[in-house]
């Protein structure tokens, strides 16, 4: 080898171990470090602090962001080199894997540094129910539910309407779901909003769809309170209602018991008759109710006023039974009765069928005299029927049976009349015999033996008169 190329190479290597030696020179002379404080877990929306230290590492630096190593986005591109930066971490950025910072001088780009690893996650909450386009109904009861990420144990929950937000619950856990039942002082109407927010980060939040609020009643129109029916009668229960279904149960209620069911379905209407059973009758005042329910929403239900169940009614006091009357007297049938209206029929059974009216649309005031004819019947199963002519179906009987008979003349009557009838029949014998013997002439007398015969004169005649014949009769 030359002279020439000794030194060649000699200058190379001298010039080769000066670059060598400034750069040590120029790195050793300038450096910047991320604080250590940058690690852990971090949320989209939130402000990072990027704090770090340097020297000699010129007036500006740039941010990248590092992901899983890799090279992720610029944070900025020229900041000054203050030693601070507050990055508001964008939406998007989230990510299970692992982020990292890097700073660079702008001056020398050798100058550089990179963070710890940490975590961006994005703190969210999704309203999922109601999802829009429901209608929740006043008084019921409705499941709120919602999505969450990364948020706090407790959120916080209201309704939106009209760009106004009411509380429903300041404070509930953060489980994703949450009963509400919508008070029926909630204005009707759409455009309805539930908002839910996390309880310690008010930028954490989500509105559902929009959603419609109604409501279901029913209103009992009658019985109105203090109406009072009768037994065996028919009771109109009418009602309004609205979203309460095609079918309704009617019960009763007594005492605020419950006492027997009117019907288990029947259509939503607005109106039922109710015929009374005759068993039905109240002796307190205002004892009933009637409650009208949804068959298929349990919860709308509505009741009527009190109301009172009175009987119709008849009560025979006299006879009461056991009594026996003559043919020929005069007796007084009384009863007693309620709401049976102003006229009643009185009849006259025998042994269960009838005999005879007594008197038709009498006045109702409790009795009525009856004239026993003569011509009845002797029975011991008379019974008497006093009947409302205003309401065919409500009566009453005397309880027991009655006896009817002859008096004590008509029981002898047929004795006497025999005994009369002979003795007339005695006494028409002798005058007609003693009129018949004073018509016969007289026998003429036996003559003697020693008698001499009379002269007869066959021309001669004698003549007595009726007159003659009285008066020897009497003789």
């Amino acid at each position: 080898m030359g002279k020439k190329h000794c030194r060649f190479i000699a200058i190379m290597i001298c010039f080769l171990l000066l670059c060598g030696w400034a750069s040590f020179v120029h790195a050793d002379s300038g450096y910047i470090s991320l604080s250590s404080s940058i690690q852990g877990t971090y949320y989209e929306g939130s402000s990072l602090y990027i704090g770090w230290s340097s020297s000699a590492a010129g007036s500006y630096v740039s941010l990248e962001l590092y992901k899983d190593g890799d090279y992720d986005s610029i944070i900025t591109s020229y900041t000054s080199n203050t030693g601070w930066y507050y990055w508001q971490i964008p939406s998007g950025v989230s990510s299970s894997k692992p982020y990292q910072i890097k700073i660079t001088s702008i001056a020398n780009t050798s100058i550089t540094d990179m963070s710890h690893e940490f975590h961006i996650y994005k703190k969210s909450i999704t309203v999922t129910s109601p999802s829009g386009g429901e209608t929740w109904y006043t008084k019921e009861s409705y499941e709120i539910t919602w999505s969450s990420e990364h948020v706090g144990t407790y959120v916080y929950i209201g309704y939106n309407r009209g760009g106004y937000t009411q509380t429903i619950t300041s404070a509930t856990s953060n489980d994703g779901s949450y009963s509400w039942t919508i008070p029926s002082s909630l204005t009707l109407g759409s455009s309805y909003r539930i908002y839910i927010r996390d309880y310690s980060d008010s930028d954490v939040y989500d509105y559902s769809e929009y959603f419609t609020v109604d409501e279901r009643y029913i209103h009992v129109q009658s019985p109105q309170q203090g109406a009072m029916f009768y037994s065996g009668d028919r009771c109109q229960v009418t009602w309004e209602s609205k979203n309460a279904g095609d079918l309704v149960t009617l019960t009763l209620y007594e005492n605020n018991m419950f006492h027997s069911v009117l019907t288990s379905s029947t259509p939503n209407d607005g109106t039922y008759s109710w015929e009374i059973p005759p068993s039905i009758e109240g002796t307190i005042k205002d004892r009933y109710l009637i409650r009208v329910t949804s068959t298929d929403y349990g919860s709308v239900t509505a009741t009527s006023g009190s109301f009172s169940i009175v009987q119709r009614s008849i009560t025979i006091t006299t006879p009461h039974g056991g009594e026996t009357w003559y043919k020929g007297e005069h007796h007084t049938i009384l009863w007693d009765s309620e709401f049976i209206g102003s006229f009643v029929d009185i009849e006259l059974y025998e042994n269960g069928a009838f005999v005879a009216s007594l008197s038709l649309s009498e006045t109702n005031d409790g009795e009525y005299t009856w004239s026993i004819p003569s011509s009845l019947n002797s029975s011991s199963q008379y019974a008497i029927k006093v009947s409302s002519t205003t309401y065919e179906d409500v009566y009453g009987f005397s309880t027991g049976y009655v006896t009817v008979r002859d008096t004590v003349l008509q029981q002898s009557f047929p004795i006497l009349a025999i005994i009369i009838a002979a003795s007339s029949g005695i006494i028409v014998c002798f005058f007609l015999y003693r009129y018949i013997k004073k018509r016969l002439p007289k026998e003429p007398k036996k003559k003697s033996a020693n008698q001499p015969e009379p002269v007869t004169n066959t021309e001669a005649k004698t003549m007595v008169t009726d007159q003659d014949f009285d008066n020897i009769w009497e003789q």
